[in-house]
């Protein structure tokens, strides 16, 4: 892999090392600040919705100044404000450093998807974006256990210090590169008519930002609650509980790994309902789970499942403007924290209501549904 590559597979770790850094945390944090999981949980939508802020922005930005230089300057806000974290005295005051580090974060993933779909041909791009996937989902391993090991042993506050500084050495790294990388030619601009509003005119972007958008609600907006369960059920402490979340990145990772055998024996359409199914049956199974161990294999499954579906409607995404891909996948990635966003919102509420257990078996049932509509609406592409 060339050094651009793992440098923006880095800076995918990162991201998402941020993103879920604070999953294990919302009991240590509600306990702290003394309000509730469900408003704690206030922290994980501030940065998916300051994720989705900017997304409509650096897509078309990336695509006239050149993806790598708007990357660098992404993640170095997003290491400061991260950073910034860890000096908080309030749930109000971490809220908005959280929704400033996601807006600045947000250019991470589909800029970097871009820049593969823009140097990758398609037949290998699927297994070149499972890796940087791969990249990114041990971030959240990485992340979470990181959390859960400095709130058992150090208290919270200090891994955010630890991402700060590892986001502004690889921010350095890509910057330089970017520096070296001549600007995106004039006729490039072309590409920037190429507007959101345009796409979405498309039946396929219709499809595939409708299906990121339900995908972030169901499955994303339920696994930061998982965490706080098993605290609030098993009483297991913040390492443990680290741990556990961590198997979530795992069976993202492991996808890296079968994808290539996936393409070939079921193909695109055949994956999302293969992975639709272990979501739900996984879902399901956390409703009525009696050990917490059990929530270990169930939350590696939905890891894996989750890419297998994802990974296909982002490499159908890389295709709906191949002239101006950043202002697509930013589109995209748009859909998909604001979905997320709106399911975290949601199933607070449910959670703070009926309980946990209809907060994971309304994610089951809805996962079903979503695959089998997929299944019928994606369009077989050889």
């Amino acid at each position: 892999m060339s050094t651009h590559l793992a440098l923006i597979g880095a800076a995918g770790f990162i991201s998402m090392s941020t993103f879920r850094v604070t999953d294990p945390l919302l009991p240590a944090l509600a306990e702290e600040f003394g309000v509730s999981v469900g408003r704690v949980a206030m922290t994980v939508t501030a940065y998916t919705l300051g994720y989705g802020v900017l997304q409509l922005v650096y897509g078309p930005l990336g695509d006239r100044v050149g993806k790598l230089r708007v990357m660098a300057v992404a993640l170095a806000l997003t290491a400061l404000f991260t950073a910034a974290c860890a000096w908080v005295g309030g749930i109000l005051s971490l809220t908005i450093l959280r929704f400033l580090a996601g807006m600045a974060a947000g250019a991470m993933v589909p800029l970097s998807i871009a820049h593969i779909g823009d140097t990758v041909e398609y037949g290998t791009r699927q297994a070149t974006i499972g890796r940087f996937l791969a990249a990114t989902t041990m971030g959240a391993v990485v992340g979470g256990s990181l959390a859960g090991m400095f709130a058992e042993f150090f208290g919270w506050r200090f891994v955010f210090i630890v991402l700060g500084v590892a986001g502004l050495a690889v921010a350095i790294r890509i910057g330089r590169i970017a520096a070296r990388t001549p600007r995106p030619p004039r006729a490039a601009a072309t590409a920037v008519r190429i507007t959101h509003l345009g796409l979405i005119k498309q039946r396929a972007t219709r499809i595939v930002w409708g299906a990121v958008f339900v995908e972030g609600w169901l499955v994303l907006g339920a696994v930061p609650y998982v965490g706080a369960y098993l605290r609030q059920t098993f009483a297991l402490d913040y390492l443990t509980i680290g741990l556990v979340l961590g198997s979530f990145g795992l069976g993202g990772a492991s996808y890296s790994f079968v994808v290539r055998w996936l393409v070939a024996t079921l193909g695109e359409r055949r994956m999302v309902m293969a992975g639709g199914a272990t979501v739900c049956v996984s879902y399901g199974l956390m409703t009525i789970a009696g050990s917490w161990p059990l929530f270990i294999p169930a939350l590696f499954v939905i890891g894996l499942g989750f890419f297998t579906m994802h990974s296909t409607l982002q490499i159908r995404a890389t295709e709906l403007a191949p002239q101006a891909r950043g202002t697509a996948l930013s589109g995209f990635s748009f859909f998909l924290f604001l979905g997320q966003s709106v399911g975290v919102s949601i199933i607070g509420y449910i959670v703070d209501g009926p309980g946990y257990a209809y907060a994971f078996g309304a994610a089951s049932i809805g996962v079903a549904v979503l695959a089998g509509w997929l299944y019928r609406a994606l369009p077989t592409r050889k």
